[in-house]
């Protein structure tokens, strides 16, 4: 009998993401959306569209990385967030997976190392 493969929820490669950068020395954290009611009052928290970890990368640089399941697709306000830290000289990524995280890193480092 093959067992069928278990696909991974965003919640765990978010995990397994920040434990990738915490081991390679770089400051992340999970960066919460969400709402809540008070009454009759909806308070919401964070900005629609940011990404789910926000970070930052040797020398200072700003990161962000969204994590998508195997299937998940950005919204318009997730895209915007991206373009908007690229064009201010962050890296901003969206990811289904910590190797594609290893990627984008391991660029970004050799990229550094030539600039300097």
């Amino acid at each position: 009998m093959q067992l069928k493969e278990q696909k991974r929820r965003e919640q765990d490669i978010q995990k397994a993401v920040l434990h990738y950068l915490a081991t390679m020395g770089f400051a992340a954290w999970r960066q919460n959306n969400c709402a809540a009611s008070t009454g009759s009052r909806i308070v919401r928290f964070g900005v629609p569209g940011t990404s789910d970890i926000i970070g930052i990368l040797p020398g200072g640089k700003f990161l962000a990385v969204k994590v998508k399941a195997e299937k998940g697709q950005l919204t318009q306000r997730q895209n915007i967030f991206i373009g908007e830290a690229m064009k201010n000289n962050g890296d901003a990524i969206a990811v289904q997976s910590v190797d594609d995280v290893v990627s984008g890193v391991e660029k970004y480092l050799s990229m550094r190392r030539i600039s300097h």
